[in-house]
């Protein structure tokens, strides 16, 4: 991955901004992927996501899905899975967080220092 966007908030606003952000740039041609982490990749792997009432009482759900967005994680995975962007999750979060062996498909725990060490570009932060 030349381009990594790193997720740890687990609100729908953050994680839609990064994976549409990924999936943009793997469409236009780049190497583009995903790391999860934190709130996130709870988020990812369960399906709660963290609320933010200040920011989603300016946004309905409705709208987003007018426009052919996903709402929930599981869309999220499907879409950054249909573009061909990898979703990495934390392995150090992942055990901290016990879902080992729990995460969805298409998702794969790693550690995510060497993929961070080749990257050109870095988006987002721990």
């Amino acid at each position: 991955m030349d381009i990594i966007f790193v997720c740890k908030d687990g609100d729908l606003g953050s994680l839609l901004s990064h994976f549409m952000d990924a999936v943009t740039a793997k469409k236009a041609g780049e190497d583009a992927g995903l790391i999860v982490a934190e709130e996130a990749l709870w988020a990812v792997a369960t399906g709660e996501l963290t609320s933010r009432p200040t920011l989603e009482s300016h946004f309905k759900l409705e709208d987003i899905k007018a426009i052919g967005l996903p709402t929930d994680a599981n869309g999220l995975l499907k879409m950054a899975g249909e573009a061909g962007v990898p979703v990495v999750a934390c392995g150090g979060w992942t055990m901290l967080l016990g879902l080992q062996g729990k995460l969805p498909e298409g998702v794969v725990a790693e550690e995510v220092g060497p993929h961070l060490l080749k990257a050109k570009k870095i988006i987002g932060g721990f």
